[in-house]
């Protein structure tokens, strides 16, 4: 047998190997874009479709089957206070999801419209954040203001990117501070949001806690 046939013949194998096993292997930036959770406690809700991962020190409150606290309607469409965590050391501490359907058709409004109309506080705005997104319809923040001129958009790849907003409020006489952020709508035009409150005296402390909390978040499809 010709030895440079053979030689060449061997030398293909190996090249074939080689590639077989770079396509199967992971790159360090592939790696890097795994879906890492932060917390060991993961809440799953099949029903509305998403998991939150949360501290051990932090507790939920759902309803049944992972049912809804509170169904609301806001504009055109129908919204739903989902699940309420609040920090078993500090319950000045309050993080709540809630889902959002804006209506179909001509009656959808993309997010960042929505958001728009949230920030706005004139009378003539048809649904304002502080009127709907409480954990209770008739518990109303009173001086509440918003307190960015503008959303910004905050991104956890590959989870989810959110859009931000930061306001004011007072409560019981006790000034407090929060922001909501709102997903992308999927094909059916549906979104989450998401507040993040505190004392205002516990805001900055906790800042830290939130941001793991939103990268911990995941739509799990409509």
């Amino acid at each position: 047998m010709n030895f440079k046939r053979v030689l060449k013949t061997a030398l293909s194998l190996v090249m074939i190997a080689v590639l077989a096993v770079s396509m199967f292997a992971c790159t360090p930036e592939q790696k890097e874009t795994e879906d890492e959770k932060v917390f060991e406690n993961q809440l799953v809700n099949d029903r509305y479709r998403f998991s939150q991962g949360y501290p051990e020190d932090w507790d939920y409150t759902q309803g049944e089957g992972g049912a809804e606290l509170r169904e609301f309607y806001a504009g055109k469409g129908v919204g739903w206070l989902v699940t309420k965590f609040v920090s078993k050391t500090n319950p000045n501490l309050i993080y709540t999801v809630y889902k959002y359907n804006p209506g179909t058709g001509a009656a959808a409004v993309a997010p960042s419209t929505w958001m728009g109309n949230l920030m706005e506080t004139g009378d003539r705005v048809t649904y304002k954040f502080n009127d709907y997104f409480t954990e209770e319809k008739d518990a109303f923040r009173s001086d509440f203001a918003v307190s960015s001129s503008t959303y910004t958009e905050k991104a956890y790849i590959p989870q989810v990117t959110w859009f931000e907003v930061n306001y004011d409020f007072t409560l019981d006489n006790e000034d407090w501070k929060g922001s909501y952020h709102v997903t992308p709508a999927s094909e059916g035009g549906l979104f989450f949001l998401v507040t993040c409150e505190a004392k205002a005296a516990d805001w900055d402390a906790a800042q830290a806690t939130f941001a793991d909390m939103l990268k911990d978040f995941r739509d799990l499809g409509r």
